[in-house]
């Protein structure tokens, strides 16, 4: 359970958001991989999460793959407004950037 699975309607966001024990930290994991991960992030609905999201929460934190290996990363810093609250952690060259 997961964002792919929410992201196909499999499951709803409530079930895939998880408490962590945490006071105010909640996860929402990648969840199943699926055979379209690039296709998936691209979609409305993944656009319409992050909107959600912001509403929900004052912080945001992406853990993302190095932006050289994969393209999805490029793909959801494009669906996010820099001024949303959401936090970036990219790779590059072994680094890390943020946004």
């Amino acid at each position: 359970i997961g964002l792919s699975s929410y992201i196909i309607k499999q499951d709803n966001l409530e079930d895939c958001i998880l408490p962590t024990g945490i006071d105010n930290l909640d996860i929402l994991a990648a969840g199943p991989i699926p055979p379209n991960p690039s296709e998936l992030i691209e979609t409305e609905r993944m656009e319409q999460l992050f909107q959600k999201l912001v509403k929900l929460y004052d912080y945001i934190i992406i853990d993302t793959p190095p932006l050289a290996l994969v393209s999805d990363t490029l793909s959801q810093v494009r669906i996010t407004r820099p001024s949303s609250g959401v936090a970036w952690r990219v790779g590059i060259n072994g680094g890390w950037a943020k946004r």
